[in-house]
């Protein structure tokens, strides 16, 4: 997968740096039935291109506090993740009551300095 198959807004682009952070995230062993987490998941991509590498992924959950990532997000999730079940949180992290375990968390932080660039 491209970063350029993703949608994404036209004000906001990720780096191929997400592409291959989640493809040596894949080259790693984990347990069949994986559930991951991606904390600030922006368009998906990090979270959707575990889902493509890592075979048995059975919950991918994203979170995004941005609001008008959400369409993007839902296309990308519905174009591209191989999850058996994925779920979309647009809240911030500390309001989502996360009962379960995670076989795999990820966060992949903005590039830039703090008060500086978007929220």
């Amino acid at each position: 997968m491209k970063k350029e198959d993703y949608l994404q807004p036209c004000d906001y682009h990720f780096s191929q740096d997400s592409i291959l952070f989640a493809k040596y995230l894949g080259s790693k062993q984990f347990s069949c039935n994986l559930s991951i987490l991606d904390i600030g998941c922006g368009c998906g991509v990090i979270g959707i291109e575990l889902t493509r590498i890592i075979n048995n992924v059975k919950n991918l959950h994203l979170v995004e506090l941005q609001p008008e990532f959400e369409p993007y997000i839902r296309h990308n999730i519905d174009k591209f993740s191989r999850a058996s079940q994925n779920n979309l949180f647009i809240s911030d992290i500390s309001e989502i009551n996360l009962d379960r375990k995670f076989e795999l968390i990820v966060l992949n932080p903005p590039y830039f300095e703090e008060g500086s660039g978007r929220l």
